[in-house]
């Protein structure tokens, strides 16, 4: 093998090693956090004359998350109580534009959900309220703080009026989160 040979097959592997290396992503990391209770600001009150909303929700949910390349998608699933005071349950996954820096992660993302809650408050007139599947497709941040592994989701919803017993308050929703070890 002559000298330009053995030069061409040196550049042609260390390009093949470049290449490699530069498609080569980093393996994901999945993570588990629980979702504990949240706040929320409503930002007009109820229609229904004499009542409050509630702005303190008792809950727990899992969330699985992923990270790979810049991005994240956590699956996540619990319980807690709504605005109108009743318990319902949750499902959903969101998908996000995932940064850290100093120790500190912050997500930018959209989030598909499922809730299973009361529409309206119970009255005399319409009895109890029921409890329904209601889809939402919501903006989402997520925040944590690493070493700790404290964080929080963060949401707005729109306004909703589709009918007296179908109706949401515009509201700024904070779940805390937890990461499990």
């Amino acid at each position: 093998m002559n000298t330009q040979s053995v030069r061409a097959a040196v550049q042609l592997a260390l390009a093949s090693a470049l290449l490699a290396a530069a498609g080569a992503q980093a393996a994901p990391r999945v993570t588990h956090e629980l979702q504990l209770a949240g706040v929320s600001h409503h930002f007009s009150p109820p229609q229904a004359a004499g009542r409050e909303w509630n702005q303190s929700h008792d809950g727990l949910g899992l969330q699985r998350t992923r990270l790979e390349d810049g991005r994240a998608l956590r699956y996540s699933a619990g319980f807690m109580r709504d605005s109108h005071g009743k318990q319902g349950l949750y499902a959903g996954l969101s998908y996000s534009l995932h940064g850290q820096r100093h120790g500190h992660a912050l997500d930018l993302g959209v989030a598909p959900m499922l809730l299973w809650r009361t529409t309206r408050f119970d009255s005399a007139r319409y009895g109890p309220a029921p409890h329904r599947l209601v889809p939402a497709l919501l903006p989402i941040v997520n925040y944590q703080h690493l070493p700790s592994g404290v964080g929080a989701n963060i949401t707005a919803m729109p306004q909703v009026r589709l009918s007296e017993d179908l109706q949401y308050p515009a509201l700024v929703f904070v779940q805390f989160t937890m990461r499990l070890k």
